[in-house]
């Protein structure tokens, strides 16, 4: 069984479907995206631009870019409605395409933008990515948390606090959840820290820059409307943006099936179907054009012909295939909420007032967060958001805007149907 409106199967986590076949998802995108005030959020967005502008000799913001569309179309946006003077950093993560490339040296010099680019040690990389896959069965984590190591050195640097990223919950978010959170830095050091020298590991370590220096990181799309319609065209023509060898989905990896690939077979379906589902749902693709693509990908049991060349590239062997479907990134978490505890928490729909409901949502959840060495509180409901403020570790923490806040939502939103979403209280680095 498949969602009647966008395609997420019966075996996507956390899914359920209402009367008419449609599942949660969905329901949270119309309730959150489709009926979301962008004049009031453009808004909110305007004074937080107008309150760095000028703060820093040089630079008012920093972008980071990959050359796929999303960074890509931040970089565009700040440039050319608001004129900001703007540092553009890359992460070179080893796998990056030509295209991502060539994508990013033309935005650059076409919006004339001051780029830089760093890449860690490529045998410290490459460690990273074949530690991560042997112990966890996945090796993204190492490219996730080194592209936002280079954002926070860089911001630390040239002390420009104010980070503008391109994360796209309208496409790549859900309220659903594994049923266990974890703080990705903390995940990241369990995994590798036997395994990487302490000079090597210190670099991907963020809190203590946090501490050190706030960054203030927020995503464009939290305030503007993603909209295809308008991104595609403006990046082609304006630009000389083009897709890569896999379409406009991730631009910025040549590795890219042998992600999919493992994704496919630990869960049953690939990343092709969430974003398939996406692109219903925002209006990029049919239904039954979504289902055809999907059933195609998700049909392929062969490994990618690239397999032999990612394994070398990270100086892995077959036998570190073995039995990676059964591994997975949460072995190296403690759970604390359990699901007792969420199903507990399910009773309180309807017994008690918005703020009474969240404030026991936020005791139950609370001592993972003290885990991570942070805290949360509710700062305030204001037209059908829910703001919250995060402390210690978890404050200036980009997990805020592409987990935490999703993590909230997978369990408010269900017992509080007048809150259409949870966001994070501004609070200016300086």
């Amino acid at each position: 069984m498949e969602c009647q409106r966008c395609i997420l199967p019966q075996n996507y986590p956390g899914i359920y479907f209402d009367e008419a076949g449609v599942c949660n998802v969905c329901r949270y995108y119309e309730k959150k995206w489709e009926q979301k005030d962008y004049q009031k959020s453009e808004a909110k967005l305007r004074e937080i631009i107008e309150h760095y502008r000028g703060k820093n000799k040089k630079y008012d913001c920093i972008v980071p870019i990959s050359g796929a569309k999303d960074s890509t179309y931040v970089l565009y946006y700040l440039k050319k409605k608001y004129d900001l003077r703007i540092l553009a950093v890359n992460h070179k993560n080893g796998f990056q395409t030509p295209q991502a490339l060539e994508n990013m040296e033309n935005a650059c010099k076409i919006l004339d933008v001051d780029f830089t680019s760093f890449m860690p040690r490529w045998e410290l990389l490459r460690k990273a990515y074949a530690t991560c896959f042997r112990k966890t069965g996945e090796f993204c984590l190492p490219c996730n948390q080194g592209t936002f190591a280079t954002v926070y050195h860089a911001s630390e640097d040239n002390q420009v606090p104010l980070v503008v990223m391109g994360y796209t919950a309208q496409v790549e978010i859900s309220p659903i959840w594994s049923g266990t959170r974890f703080c990705r830095e903390k995940l990241f050091k369990a995994v590798l820290e036997s395994e990487i020298p302490d000079d090597g590991l210190e670099w991907f370590l963020l809190d203590p820059i946090k501490r050190r220096t706030p960054v203030h990181i927020i995503s464009l799309y939290s305030f503007i409307n993603w909209d295809p319609n308008i991104i595609f065209p403006t990046l082609r023509n304006e630009l000389k943006w083009k897709e890569g060898p896999y379409g406009w989905d991730k631009v910025d990896c040549k590795f890219l099936p042998i992600a999919k690939y493992f994704r496919r077979m630990r869960s049953g379906f690939s990343r092709e179907t969430i974003t398939n589902a996406a692109a219903v749902r925002i209006g990029l693709m049919s239904r039954e054009e979504a289902l055809q693509k999907t059933r195609e990908e998700e049909s392929r049991t062969e490994e990618p012909p690239m397999m032999e060349e990612w394994l070398d590239t990270l100086g892995l062997t077959r036998d570190d295939l073995n039995g990676f479907e059964k591994k997975s990134r949460l072995d190296f978490v403690t759970r604390i909420v359990t699901d007792e505890d969420y199903e507990n928490l399910k009773n309180l729909k309807g017994k008690f007032k918005p703020e009474e409901i969240i404030a026991k949502v936020l005791e139950t959840i609370r001592p993972e967060f003290h885990r991570d060495g942070g805290d949360i509180e509710l700062d305030r409901i204001e037209d059908g958001i829910a703001y919250v403020t995060f402390k210690g570790d978890c404050k200036w923490c980009y997990m805020n805007l592409a987990v935490d806040t999703n993590y909230l939502e997978g369990i408010i939103l269900p017992l509080i149907p007048e809150i259409e979403g949870i966001e994070v209280a501004t609070e200016f680095a300086n």
